[in-house]
Parts: C-alpha cells; structure tokens; sequence
C-alpha cells in the first residue's frame, strides 16, 4: 500500500496558486448559497470502466477491498482517490467494517443488485477525474442461455450495455485452487472461455473508433501463494500469457483494443486466507445441481483478527486511470488537452514510481 512520502505534501499546487477564486465570508453571503460549489478551476474528467467475471470469481471482493488501499490514500506524485464528501467518508468506513466481518464469518454473498462504484481523482483540493464502475451480477455471464427468460435476456443485454460507454474494460479470472482437481482445471478452462466469449461480444458490438484499454485481472494470488516473492518467481510473464493465452490471442489481434496488459491482485493480501470448513455453496447463492459447471467451489474467509491488506489493486486503479485519459487525449480544447496530458504525467509516473507487478500486452507500455 502506498503511503504519503514524509516531504510529500504534493497536493499543494507547485506554483504555490490557486486557481479558485475566493469564497465569499459566511456572513457575506445569503444562508442557502454559503455551501454552494464553485464551479472555477481544472475541468473535471471522466473515466468508465466495464467489467466482466462469472460469479465468485472475486470481483466483489476487489470492489471493496478499494476502500483498504488506494481509496484515500496517496500515489508518489501527490495525486490521491477518494469518494465525493465526508459523508461518503464516514460511509465508507463504516461500510469497509461490515464488510470485514462478513468476509471472516462467511463470504461475501453473491452480487444480486449491480450498483454503480464512484471514485474521484484529486490534485490536492480539486476534482480532476471522475470515475465509474458498476458492479456485476456475475450470475448474467452463466447462467444467461439462448433459450432463457425474456427476462434474463433483458438483464443480459443491459449487462452488455455497461460494457461499450468505457474507456476500460476489466477482465476478471480467478486462481484455481492448490492442488486444483480435474474438476477445478474444466472449471478454469470454462473460465476463459466464458470471459473470452463476453469480451469479444463487447469488441464486436464497440464502435470501431473508440478503442478500448483491457487490464486482465488474475484474482485470488493469495491462495496459491504465500507472499509476493513466491508468486513473482512462479508467475513470471510467460507463464502468466501462457496462462490466460485465449484472452491473450484475442486481445492481440483485436483492432478495438488500444492499451492491455495482465495485473495479478489479491483482495485479502497474502498470508490471510484461510479455506472455509463447512461444505456447500455461498449465502445467498441459489442452490446449484451437482454436476453444474458453475456450481459450488472453494470458499475462502478473511483470517480471524486480520484486516485486508490488498496487493497490487493500487497498480490496477493508476492503470485504469492513466490509459482511461489517454484514451481521450487528443479530444477537447487545447487547454483541455494540455490539463489531460499533465494528468497523464502524473499517473505515467506513478505507475513506474515503485516496483509495481503487470504484464504489458500491447499499447505504449509494450515500447
């Protein structure tokens, strides 16, 4: 987890101006206009993100982990993520402790309701980037057949929907588990073919003009291995495009991918998984039949007295930002340009700033 350097007070602006204009005193100003928002200073951009993954494939758990890491905390150039107001502070707080003492009692349950996820990007006082994800009901990818409701079809198709209007598309696999069972390889095999598959429906369906940056986001790393040093030596990037070779190929040959690369994270943080005893599926899940290609698999529980401590999540978020901006670099007024490409400057730089783990697949990074 970054930290904020002991002589980084680099939310102050380098020419040591603001760019706001003065707030009129409180007793200047009528009662109802004394908290109203300035609109002066830095355009405020927009960042999309889709995401696909089947269920329990731990985006969930990737979602909220946020709130550990790079939520309200510092990248090395001073720029910082964090939610709108202090309200949504406190919420968050509050929120990030319910979520903890689910995750140690019995897993999150399964997504049944996609809400949208809000981040802003700050310099010091100001909002300069705005960022959208909505979550996924894992359960559309699988469970979503040729001859299904109208109903589910109708979820399906909104599903896709979210998946065009981005700048970024995260792409999310699950580890198997230690000595994975032949069920467990089909059930990784059927992995990347269902997320191949709804990836390349949002290549076909994408305008050709508006290509996409793809992160593939390997989950759950934790559980394979017990620290960061293990999974470096183990993961190297040949066995990691090996790995996910299917996506890897189409991402490759797809004009509507600009920017990829492979990003291995872990929600929990190594060494605080621990296997779940009891048998049987998630709570909240619909019971699954045995022979169920999608059915029940390994649950795994936050350790008793622990916090999460997500690895590699903070390396996701300043991937999604940066190629979610350059994307639209060449848009907008020259001074709308000039602001975008010192956003990019930044998140450039904090991307390289420490020893962070990805895999480039394609775009400026693969140089």
């Amino acid at each position: 987890m970054i930290r904020l350097r002991d002589n980084g007070f680099a939310s102050l602006r380098r020419d040591g101006e603001s760019t706001r204009t003065a707030e009129p005193r409180p007793t200047e100003a009528p009662a109802n206009q004394v908290f109203q928002r300035q609109e002066s200073g830095p355009e405020v951009w927009e960042v999309r993100a889709g995401c696909i993954g089947r269920g329990h494939a731990g985006k969930s758990a990737l979602f909220r982990a946020l709130a550990e890491g790079p939520v309200g905390d510092f990248f090395p150039s001073g720029l910082h993520v964090d939610v709108g107001d202090p309200r949504e502070v406190a919420q968050m707080i509050r929120e990030a402790e319910e979520t903890q003492r689910i995750l140690q009692a019995s897993g999150l349950p399964p997504t049944l309701q996609a809400s949208q996820i809000r981040y802003y990007l700050y310099d010091g006082d100001q909002q300069r980037v705005v960022y959208k994800m909505r979550e996924v009901i894992g359960q559309v990818l699988t469970h979503t057949l040729p001859d299904s409701s109208a109903e589910q079809q109708t979820r399906y198709e909104e599903y896709l929907k979210t998946l065009l209007n981005t700048q970024v598309l995260w792409a999310v696999i699950p580890c198997p588990p230690p000595n994975p069972t032949g069920r467990d390889r089909r059930r990784y095999s059927n992995d990347l073919r269902i997320t191949s598959a709804y990836l390349r429906e949002a290549f076909r369906l994408r305008a050709p003009d508006q290509p996409a940056a793809v992160a593939l986001v390997l989950s759950k790393i934790d559980t394979l291995f017990r620290d960061e040093d293990e999974a470096r030596a183990a993961l190297t990037n040949e066995m990691l495009r090996g790995a996910l070779g299917p996506m890897v190929h189409l991402i490759e040959k797809s004009l509507r991918v600009a920017e990829a690369a492979i990003l291995p994270v872990t929600a929990f943080g190594f060494g605080n998984a621990v296997l779940r005893e009891e048998a049987g599926g998630r709570e909240g899940a619909p019971p699954t039949a045995p022979d169920d290609p999608f059915g029940p698999e390994a649950i795994w529980l936050l350790r008793e007295g622990v916090a999460p401590q997500p690895y590699n999540l903070d390396t996701l978020v300043i991937w999604t930002m940066l190629f979610g901006l350059m994307n639209q670099e060449s848009r907008g007024r020259p001074e709308a340009q000039a602001e975008i490409a010192e956003l990019c400057r930044m998140l450039s730089d904090d991307l390289v700033a420490e020893d962070r783990w990805l895999v480039p697949l394609k775009g400026r990074l693969t140089e």
